[in-house]
Formats: C-alpha cells, structure tokens, sequence
C-alpha cells in the first residue's frame, strides 16, 4: 500500500485511514504481506511511518521523493 499514513507529507484524515486498515487488516489476518510504502522527504514523517509499521507488523519502505532514483 502506498501512501498509507500520509501523502505529500499530510497526514490522510482518520476516517479514510480506518477503512484502509481495516482493509488491510483483513488480508493481514488472512496470512498476506503487506508492504507499506512512503515518499516521505521529512525526518520526523519517515520515523513516525516506520513506527506505524512496526506497531501493525507491515513490511516498511521509504522511496525518494523523486520517483526516477532508486536509493
């Protein structure tokens, strides 16, 4: 999932992110991966997705801004 917690790094409005994650707690439930992607460019927005993800149990990563870089 891409942009789970935030997107151009805002944070998504809680009603939106309850029905994301009760999606994928579904599929989480259910025995599936689940990768959570974030285009973060601030510090503080990378360590609170990494948090998140950690607490969730899915699989983090943070891309470059700029989507033609590969980091």
């Amino acid at each position: 999932r891409e942009n789970l917690w935030f997107e151009k790094n805002v944070r998504i409005e809680n009603e939106i992110m309850s029905e994301i994650l009760e999606n994928i707690g579904y599929a989480k439930n259910n025995g599936k991966f689940i990768f959570a992607i974030s285009h973060a460019d601030d510090k503080n927005l990378a360590n609170e997705f990494l948090q998140l993800c950690s607490i969730y149990g899915f699989i983090p990563y943070i891309g470059p801004v700029k989507l033609n870089l590969v980091e």
